[in-house]
């Protein structure tokens, strides 16, 4: 389980930061259940079920609340060396990735809140979401190594005729064990967004790249018991039109063993 706290309240138009004179922001706290379970060395599948609170605010203007739902998502793990270290020993750290987010969080009748993309203030696209992407770590005595990138591909149109663009993120970083217990994280993460579309239409305030430095750290308690913390925060931003971009978020989390 783990708890995300994130604020936007930046306007962007391409690479350049703008004034915000109406104090135009959205704040969002999502708590996620997942659960893992491996069937083997090679396969383990993964549950997510995040539940979302969010407001929007603007001076001058009602502030407009969203709660509930969001949307599930179910994937696949495969790697098909994992048990075979020795004979593959680059191999093995390869994991084939392929998934679904499934259209359980509400989505808005009318998706446009300003200068606020859909896909910042949304509970969900209201589209079934295909994904597909590999990672790679490898180890090296107290230092490790990851990768990861993952596509999202939206399959149709939301019940409010919002067809939501596809996106990639990715991830690359570098791990450090402390101690037996404890072990430091940092990568840089991208997310390259197309354009939404709306009745056929592009959506002019979407589509962006966003690349962030996320800091983590992990506590192993016991052999059951795990804690994490980290936090993502965007350094670079291009955007189509104007845009509300993403701030910095911050995640706390446990992990449990049965």
């Amino acid at each position: 389980m783990n708890y995300t706290f994130r604020k936007s309240d930046r306007l962007f138009s391409g690479q350049s930061s703008l004034a915000n004179p109406n104090n135009i922001s959205t704040t969002f706290h999502r708590v996620s259940l997942n659960g893992h379970y491996r069937f083997s060395d090679e396969l383990r599948l993964s549950a997510f079920v995040p539940w979302l609170e969010g407001v929007r605010e603007e001076r001058g203007a009602p502030d407009r609340r969203i709660s509930g739902l969001g949307d599930i998502t179910l994937l696949a793990q495969w790697s098909p060396w994992a048990s075979e270290a020795e004979a593959h020993p680059l191999l093995s750290g390869l994991t084939l990735l392929s998934g679904i987010e499934l259209p359980t969080g509400e989505d808005n009748d009318q998706p446009f809140t300003g200068n606020a993309a859909p896909s910042l203030f949304q509970l969900g696209n209201g589209t079934f979401n295909p994904k597909l992407g590999l990672s790679y770590g490898k180890s090296v005595d107290e230092w490790s190594f990851f990768g990861r990138v993952m596509a999202t591909l939206p399959i149709g149109e939301s019940d409010a005729d919002l067809d939501p663009g596809s996106y990639l993120q990715t991830s690359l970083g570098t791990g450090y064990r402390l101690t037996d217990e404890l072990t430091l994280q940092l990568s840089i993460d991208g997310t390259f967004r197309e354009r939404d579309q709306l009745d056929g239409n592009d959506v002019h305030n979407t589509g962006s790249v966003t690349l962030a430095v996320s800091p983590a750290v992990s506590w192993k308690v016991n052999e059951r018991l795990a804690l994490d913390a980290s936090a993502n925060i965007p350094f670079f931003h291009d955007v189509r039109s104007t845009q509300l971009a993403p701030g910095t978020s911050f995640q706390i989390g446990a992990r449990f063993k049965f």
